[in-house]
């Protein structure tokens, strides 16, 4: 007889596989007064609340004009993350941004 112990069973019977929850919060950014061109640091806290671990993922500082930051607003570097265990939380800095070439005005930084 096998037994089944990587994903638990519920009481409806069907077999749930643990999944990745990746969250990024507590953003910030070292200067908040800066040109084309400038370094700065992005600094946040990135969390797996889910209850399976992840493989290696990519994080990515962008800037944008509205808080929705998505994968269409401008990049201005990235990391590559090894993975993270269930449960774990990690206080994290990406440094050397490059502020990229954008128009006068006021932007939002956000990780995704």
């Amino acid at each position: 007889a096998s037994e089944l112990t990587s994903s638990p069973i519920t009481p409806d019977g069907i077999i749930h596989s643990p999944r990745k929850i990746l969250t990024v919060s507590n953003v910030y950014v070292d200067s908040y007064s800066v040109s084309p061109g400038d370094t700065n640091a992005a600094h946040y806290t990135r969390s797996n609340i889910g209850s399976g671990d992840a493989g290696s993922f990519t994080i990515s500082v962008r800037y944008s004009t509205n808080t929705t930051i998505t994968t269409s607003d401008t990049e201005a570097c990235s990391a590559s993350i090894s993975g993270m265990t269930a449960g774990s939380s990690s206080n994290t800095q990406i440094s050397g941004c490059t502020v990229p070439s954008l128009s006068d005005g006021n932007y939002y930084v956000g990780v995704i």
